[in-house]
């Protein structure tokens, strides 16, 4: 029998697999994959790699095992008990269906507290360090950092424990964005028609409600208005009623099922419905309320781009009847990618694609199926409209869906309407359903719901589309909730809730949800962790220091050990760890010269597009030749048309280019880290960064310094030498490009026929010189700004990490000032039998503290 251990942290997101008592990444037979997901270096879930992922050519982790030999596997696991629940049920779908023939013995042998266990010891923890003991340990370690990071403790706590999880619904404009979240939360609080809400944000919150069913409020013209409404119909009215320069509307609602069970009150869900992407809001300007014109600040482009950077990992749900192309819905697609490219594909579970109104395809024609559909859907998504170049957006989770045929199932709109209800909106959803019916079962809903049992069977076996419409089964949900939809259609259930299952929202919400418990709340823990345990752990390092060298002073006074031999062992010490400093210091100018000989020049030369531009000129000149004005209008449709595509495949190459500056700059970013931490690594080795007992890597100071996530940013301990200036653009990718294109005076992207039409004849060259004329100047223009954020951007880097280097050097000076304060007090307590009693009590003392804080929070480590 082949012996596996599978560990589990969800706090720190790292894996480990044994295979009979050895790593399983030194086995012959370990996939590269595998090696990848279970690096020390990478934070990724376990069901991010558990089951198999097409895109990796990754078929899960059972039928490597099994090429292992012995396929009698008994499998240990150490984690979470809904982690194992979740590997266990991985492994058997991937036994049965990969047909591995294994024989899988499972057993949960250590299992991690639950999360609620782990906020209850957390809460201890953080209250307990609050207190006037732990305050006075902090100010006696003499560590600015320490106490800097202790000062923001309970503010820190406080912040993340009442932080917000966002998931941003965007997309298209009457794509069912509205429809879609009031199916997720099983309430008609968003108005769906069409038209509405087009000017507004609305943010659903998650709240418990003792009263009514929502409460509606927002600021209008500097009024804060609310309302508490005890129906659907009032939510949606005074949502109505808010006018177009009310930004943003707040709808405090019930959210408890969208939750994972056990953390509803730990965690607070908002969800963002967004403008659509081609409405009045984004980056374009639109007349609302006749001659008034509103300008959005806050787009969807804004809000999406802002969730989607957030440390926590929020959520982006895009919502789409494939209308891919607009340029807006190109800018956001520009946006999930970067944060895709930044995440490095692990967290690429937080972006759904969502294809609504699936219950409207017709598969009449041979070979078309809803494979066919998705896989248009994914091919329209990774593709940069006139580029050749391919999203870097790995396995997009796709999720079709019939939000229209939900709302019915939700609102119990599954009977036929009365004569007199033939224009409600129970008529109107009905119709969804009843259609879709057909498309799924072939029969009507009547037919059905009395004789269900007996036609089925007929049905899988004759009917071709039933497989079309079964949504959920071409879900990006794990194989795991996709057997749980097929166990509940095998069994007894009601007809209703069998098309509720086919119409794929309940299969989007169970996504959402998985994300929360197994992703987006593990991460809230882990930044809960990380406000106290470096505090704590810089504390134990330096009681346990100031212990050893107590019972060092005391040992050279007891036993008569003369002053001189003392301070020649010591003075010995200080030569050698003086001279491994200078060694540092010629170090440290190498590593600086290596980074001052990084290029800060944009690899990048416009002259192929801006030669595109003045041949587009020169081509539409050649072709009105000396008409001047007068060109006939269809002729001019011809040569506008012309026109356009060929702004379209300039705009196209400036984003291309603009997508090779970013990856240009990630890979210096890179390069700078890689070259700084060598430069760290080789102080450790040097054995610079220990002082007797004492780490510095056991510091707050130090984990700031080498902490990767936040190298690109300005540390609060660096100062920087030139003032930065606060109107600086740096390289940003997503909006930068549309706005240059969509503010060009007559916007070019219209879709009419110039205004200035003159009976049969069309001023083209006023065409030209309203807009592509622009076009060409500021090209120009971008570019040079362009380069120069470009270099602005790469040369603070340099700066940063150059005197990060410095900074270096100079905590192991002042740790090592710092110690020989602490020697220097301690020897002479240790010549006093009574301090150094009451001394030995004291660290004693805070030693028990310490531990205790530590106990509460080991049962979190493997």
């Amino acid at each position: 029998m082949k012996k596996v251990l599978i560990e589990y942290n969800p706090y720190e997101m790292r894996s480990r697999v044994v295979v009979d008592n050895k790593e399983i990444q030194s086995n012959q037979y370990c996939d590269p994959n595998l090696k990848r997901y279970l690096d020390s270096g990478v934070r990724m879930p376990i069901q991010a790699w558990i089951d198999p992922i097409v895109r990796d050519g990754w078929d899960g982790l059972l039928p490597v095992l099994c090429k292992m030999g012995d396929k009698d596997i008994n499998i240990e696991f150490i984690g979470r008990a809904v982690d194992y629940e979740n590997v266990k049920q991985s492994l058997l779908m991937q036994n049965e269906k990969g047909q591995c023939e294994a024989k899988l013995k499972f057993e949960l042998s250590k299992e991690i507290i639950s999360d609620e266990e782990m906020k209850d010891n957390i809460d201890y923890v953080v209250h307990r360090m609050l207190n006037d003991d732990f305050s006075k340990m902090v100010d006696e370690s003499h560590s600015p950092a320490l106490k800097n990071k202790y000062d923001h403790l309970k503010e820190a706590y406080e912040e993340i424990k009442d932080e917000e999880f966002r998931i941003v619904f965007t997309g298209t404009y009457s794509s069912g964005k509205s429809s879609t979240i009031n199916c997720l939360i099983g309430k008609n609080l968003l108005p769906t028609a069409s038209g509405t809400c087009t000017a507004n944000v609305c943010r659903i919150i998650h709240s418990q409600m003792p009263r009514g069913i929502a409460k509606v409020a927002y600021c209008d013209k500097g009024m804060k208005k609310e309302y508490l409404c005890k129906n659907e119909e009032e939510v949606q009215d005074k949502i109505k009623g808010a006018n177009s320069q009310v930004q943003e509307i707040n709808v405090y609602t019930d959210l408890s099922n969208l939750y994972p069970n056990g953390i509803a009150n730990d965690f607070k869900i908002v969800l963002i419905d967004t403008p659509g992407t081609d409405s009045a809001t984004g980056n374009d300007k639109q007349k609302i309320d006749g001659d008034s014109v509103n300008f959005i600040n806050r787009s969807h482009l804004e809000i999406t781009k802002e969730v989607l950077k957030s440390k926590k990992k929020e959520m982006a749900v895009l919502i789409s009847d494939d209308k891919l192309e607009d340029e807006n819905i190109v800018e956001l697609m520009d946006i999930i990618e970067e944060s895709a490219d930044n995440d490095e594909g692990f967290f690429n579970d937080r972006f759904l694609f969502v294809m609504n109104k699936c219950d409207s395809l017709s598969y009449s024609n041979s070979g078309e199926s809803l494979d066919n559909s998705i896989e248009n859907f994914v091919h329209n998504i990774k593709k940069v409209p006139n580029s050749k170049r391919i999203r870097n957006i790995v396995t997009p989770r796709v999720f079709p869906i019939s939000s229209g045929v939900a709302l019915a199932v939700i609102n119990g709109f599954t009977e036929a309407p009365g004569i007199s209800e033939g224009m409600t909106k129970k008529a109107e959803q009905y119709g969804y359903y009843e259609s879709f019916c057909k498309k799924v079962y072939y029969y009507d809903p009547n037919r059905l719901e009395n004789d269900f049992d007996n036609l089925i069977e007929e049905i899988k076996m004759k009917y071709k589309n039933y497989s079309n419409y079964c949504l959920e089964e071409k879900s990006s949900v794990s194989a795991a909730i996709r057997e749980k939809y097929r166990n509940k259609l095998s069994g007894k259930l009601d007809f209703a809730q069998r098309v509720l299952i086919h119409s794929g929202v309940p299969a989007l919400k169970d996504a959402i949800r998985e994300y929360i418990r197994f992703y987006a709340y593990p991460l809230q823990v882990r930044q809960l962790l990380n406000c106290f345990v470096d505090i704590i752990g810089e504390l134990k390092s330096l009681n346990i220091n100031e212990s050893t060298e107590l019972e060092k002073a005391r040992k050279y006074y007891s036993d008569a050990v003369s002053s001189r031999q003392k301070n020649d062992a010591e003075e010995k010490d200080k030569e050698i760890k003086r001279q491994k400093l200078n060694d540092a210091k010629v170090r440290m100018a190498n590593t600086k010269k290596r980074i001052d000989e990084i290029n800060e020049n944009l690899p990048f030369e416009a002259n192929a597009i801006r030669s595109q531009i003045t041949t587009l000129k020169k081509d539409i000149a050649s072709k009105i030749g000396n008409r001047g004005k007068s060109v006939p209008i269809n002729e001019a449709k011809g040569i506008i048309l012309d026109a356009k595509k060929q702004v379209d495949t300039i705009e196209a190459e400036f984003r291309d280019t603009v997508w090779k500056v970013k990856q240009n700059q990630k890979n210096t970013v890179v390069k700078l880290y890689q070259e700084y931490i060598s430069y760290v690594h080789a102080l450790e080795k040097e054995g610079l960064m220990n002082n007797g007992s004492f780490s510095l890597q056991d510091t707050v100071a130090y984990k700031q310094l080498i902490d990767k996530n936040s190298f690109t940013k300005e540390a609060n301990y660096i100062k920087i030498k030139n003032e930065k200036n606060p109107q600086k653009k740096h390289v940003e990718f997503g909006l930068n490009i549309g706005k240059f294109f969509s503010s060009i005076p007559g916007a070019w992207k219209t879709r009419n026929l110039p205004n200035f039409i003159e009976k049969e004849d069309v001023d083209v060259e006023r065409y030209v010189s309203d807009n592509i004329t622009p076009i060409e100047a500021n090209f120009n223009k971008n570019v040079v700004g362009l380069k120069n954020a470009y270099k602005e951007d790469i040369r603070f880097l340099k700066d940063q990490s150059k005197l990060r280097v410095e900074k270096v050097i100079d905590l192991i000076n002042q740790q090592d000032r710092e110690i020989a304060r602490i020697k220097e007090e301690l020897n002479k307590l240790a010549a006093d039998e009574k301090k150094y009693n009451a001394q030995i009590l004291k660290l004693q003392k805070e030693r028990d503290i310490l531990n205790d804080l530590v106990d509460r929070l080991e049962a979190i480590k493997i």
